[in-house]
Order: structure tokens, then C-alpha cells, then sequence
């Protein structure tokens, strides 16, 4: 499992706590928390992808045919 998938986990259920908090101020601390959460799971799902497109990939050699 990907770091983005678990900070995406952790950030809906903190979401879903928010709203069935009672006490209006740690349920907006726990959205608070969500959203930031949900920061951090794009950028490092940005990040991964960054590092796909930046990783070189092996060079692939062309074998010519028989015959030659």
C-alpha cells in the first residue's frame, strides 16, 4: 500500500468522525485534520508520480532479423 493510500484512508475516516463528532470543536479539529491529510496524499501521490516519469527506463535493443 502506497504512503497516498493510507494518508487518503486516514483522511476520510477523520472526515467521517467530524461529522459525527458532538462537540463542535474537536469536530472542526478533526476536519482540520482531514483536509491536511488530504494535502498530503495528493502531493505524495504527486511525488510518485514524478518519480515514475523521472525513473530511465532500460533502453530496448533491436535484434536485427535472420538473414543478415
Amino acid at each position: 500500500m502506497h504512503v497516498s493510500d493510507i494518508l487518503l484512508e486516514c483522511a476520510r475516516e477523520c472526515a467521517r468522525l467530524s461529522r459525527q463528532c458532538r462537540d463542535k470543536r474537536v469536530g472542526l479539529a478533526l476536519f482540520e485534520v482531514s483536509a491536511r491529510l488530504f494535502s498530503a496524499a495528493l502531493g505524495q501521490a504527486e511525488l510518485a508520480t514524478d518519480d515514475s516519469l523521472a525513473t530511465p527506463r532500460p533502453a530496448l535493443h533491436v535484434v536485427s532479423g535472420a538473414g543478415e
